[in-house]
């Protein structure tokens, strides 16, 4: 038996109290403020909580198979994206050539908001569901690619850290 014991229940559930707390209080206002603006000026009114889930409720039939359609887009952007990066962070980091050839691309794709891309992308692809997913991708893969900022900081090492480098035995790996 370990000399440390588990918590009490009722300490871990006080624990998560002040987020249920906050959870409340942020739909409560949310509630309140959309009836406030109801009177103030109607084109300013918000959809409340109890509708929203009332609407989701009713209309879950409906709501279902578009809720699969995303969240298959998303799962394969998702998965795309990781691969992807992963690919190109090997490659960024073992091929100088590919890196100075594609990395101006990749800066490119990675400045430029989705939203300007995303027309020309649907233009080009002329089916709707490779469109998202390309746009998914898009987005998903500078996310789950920090390779492409840490190759440059890994050989911009300083010339003084070689020694230290060596006598820990590192090699060039993508770790």
């Amino acid at each position: 038996m370990s000399p440390r014991r588990a918590a009490p229940f009722s300490r871990r559930r006080r624990n998560g109290w002040p987020s249920r707390r906050l959870s409340v209080r942020i739909i409560f206002s949310w509630r309140v403020g959309g009836h406030r603006s109801d009177r103030a000026d109607p084109r300013l009114s918000t959809t409340g909580p109890l509708l929203i889930l009332h609407t989701l409720i009713t209309d879950f039939a409906i709501l279902l198979p578009n809720l699969i359609v995303t969240l298959r887009t998303t799962l394969l952007a998702f998965l795309a994206a990781a691969f992807g990066g992963l690919l190109l962070g090997l490659l960024f980091t073992f091929s100088r050539w590919v890196e100075r050839t594609l990395f101006p691309y990749a800066v490119i794709l990675q400045v430029t908001p989705i939203v300007a891309i995303a027309p020309l992308i649907i233009i080009w692809v002329n089916n709707t569901q490779i469109a998202l997913l390309i746009c998914a991708w898009i987005v998903a893969f500078f996310q789950s690619c920090p390779t492409l900022q840490s190759a440059q900081q890994h050989r911009s090492q300083p010339y003084r850290s070689l020694p230290s480098l060596r006598r820990v035995k590192s090699k060039r790996s993508f770790c």
